[in-house]
């Protein structure tokens, strides 16, 4: 977090934090919730959040030590008896976040992570004067690296398990009042929380939601036992108890949908003509998953050489490329950001390929706005970078070295015809983009550009935990490559 992941000396109105990997990769040495949605952007990007989340009980930990930090100290110490935390929306790394008290009294205190005026998180935390508890010495050596466990939502019924109290002392270093006015027990156990959900269950698909923890005036020890009490197929939920000497608590969390996965090249049906791309060379730019992947196959099955472009996710670009070459087609990747001007043309002619047809797939993160209605002048900026200027630049980078004409492939959207609130700087920067195709031809006359508006389809970018129809993306670009061999 920005401020060194120091407390503040005192309570400062609207002071707000920054999440970074590196204070992921820190949470996650400390807590053993090595996650890969925490603390892997390749990984994570094909999520359901589209990027890093941070860890729910690191967000909790930053409230409580903000309000600790900057509250006066109780005459007699704050005995807990209550913590509960409900995670609204997956908060994203490189977001500007601020604490918010919105309630408190000589019992309690309830606070708020928001993220401008939505609120991601918030913390409930109930107290009562005490003379303070023993508890057993926690181990203070970080967790053991280990792999999130991967459970479907069938296999996670009757599961339970331990979870030893660890409490590393890096955390008493940057969370020093939580551990002084929670105590080392608690502090470790909200860190083995993060460890259950994350790690063991329901592990690698993972999405904390929410948990309640009540104390009672036991001493605290470990370990803390865990179990699975529920589920809930309708939201992809899981219930768990946990239990310890002197804590009682509850914990929900969800089963995050699986990466979607695509047909490899040899499952595709036949193609309508095996040769229909014989001879020409194409460009898939965006091709190491979703759409791109998809067309990249259609094209090589048709007989078409394919170079396909990547940003991020040079493991997945090669993947699809290695299963290309395996059934027999030329196919190469390279690495290049349609938000740079850097050129194209070179490393196209250092492989020996001249496109004669170009596909457009390039995107950001589209669903992303967190449940906020208002409009987000900056995400149209975002969108407006790819698919219009990003597209252009696309068109400029190629030079001279295409085939011509240079038949380009451009989606749009079905929002043009059917609005979606959640999606209008999406579809208003799509429209920006048809209107570019529109005009291209009049000051690039050798380019030929062919637009689709096409429907929800079944991509990383879609998921979501409740099922929302969406076609296929072999059902939508089959017709559409076919369709555009003829353009």
């Amino acid at each position: 977090m920005t401020s060194g992941m120091e407390a503040p000396k005192e309570r400062i109105p609207g002071r707000e934090y920054l999440f970074r990997l590196e204070d992921q990769h820190a949470f996650a040495r400390w807590s053993g919730d090595c996650n890969p949605i925490h603390v892997d952007p390749i990984m994570a990007r094909r999520t359901q959040p589209g990027a890093c989340v941070v860890h729910g009980i690191h967000q909790v930990l930053l409230a409580l030590q903000t309000w600790f930090a900057g509250s006066p100290r109780h005459p007699d110490r704050r005995m807990p008896s209550q913590l509960t935390a409900n995670f609204y929306l997956p908060l994203l790394l490189q977001q500007k976040v601020h604490v918010v008290v919105t309630s408190a009294d000589d019992t309690s205190v309830v606070l708020e992570i928001r993220q401008g005026h939505a609120s991601c998180t918030k913390v409930m935390y109930r107290f009562e004067p005490g003379t303070g508890r023993d508890f057993s010495p926690v181990t203070t050596l970080p967790p053991a690296a280990s792999e999130a466990v991967d459970l479907d939502f069938a296999a996670i019924a009757n599961q339970t398990g331990l979870c030893e109290l660890i409490l590393p002392e890096s955390v008493s270093e940057t969370f020093p009042d939580v551990v002084r006015e929670l105590g080392p027990g608690i502090t470790a156990i909200l860190l083995g929380l993060s460890r259950i959900v994350g790690m063991h269950c329901p592990g690698l698909h993972s999405l904390f939601a929410f948990f309640s923890l009540t104390f009672d005036a036991c001493p605290i020890h470990g370990p803390l036992i865990w179990k699975v009490t529920g589920k809930d197929a309708r939201f992809s939920m899981v219930h768990l108890a946990v239990a310890a000497p002197g804590v009682q608590g509850r914990i929900r969390a969800f089963v995050r949908p699986t990466s979607a996965r695509l047909p490899a090249i040899a499952e595709l049906p036949d193609a309508v003509d095996p040769n229909g791309y014989a001879g020409q060379q194409v460009l898939v730019v965006g091709g190491s998953r979703g759409l791109g992947e998809i067309t990249a196959k259609l094209v090589a099955r048709s007989g078409g050489a394919v170079v396909l472009t990547c940003h991020q996710g040079q493991n997945d670009a090669q993947r699809v490329v290695d299963d290309l070459r395996a059934w027999g087609a030329k196919a190469h990747w390279l690495s290049w950001d349609v938000r740079t001007s850097d050129d194209l043309s070179r490393p196209l002619r250092n492989i020996g390929f001249c496109p004669t047809h170009v596909f457009y797939f390039a995107t950001p993160k589209i669903f992303n706005k967190q449940g906020n209605k208002e409009f987000h002048p900056e995400m149209l900026a975002l969108f407006c970078d790819y698919y219009v200027n990003g597209f252009l630049r696309l068109l400029q980078a190629l030079g001279t070295n295409v085939q011509k004409p240079l038949r380009c492939f451009y989606p749009s959207t079905t929002a043009l015809d059917t609005p979606v609130e959640e999606l209008a700087e999406y579809a208003v920067a799509k429209a920006a983009g048809e209107t570019l195709c529109r005009h291209v031809s009049s000051f690039m006359p050798d380019i030929k550009c062919f637009c689709s508006r096409i429907p929800r389809t079944e991509t990383d970018q879609t998921t979501s935990m409740v099922k929302i129809p969406a076609l296929s993306p072999l059902t939508v670009m089959q017709p559409l490559v076919e369709q555009f061999r003829h353009y």
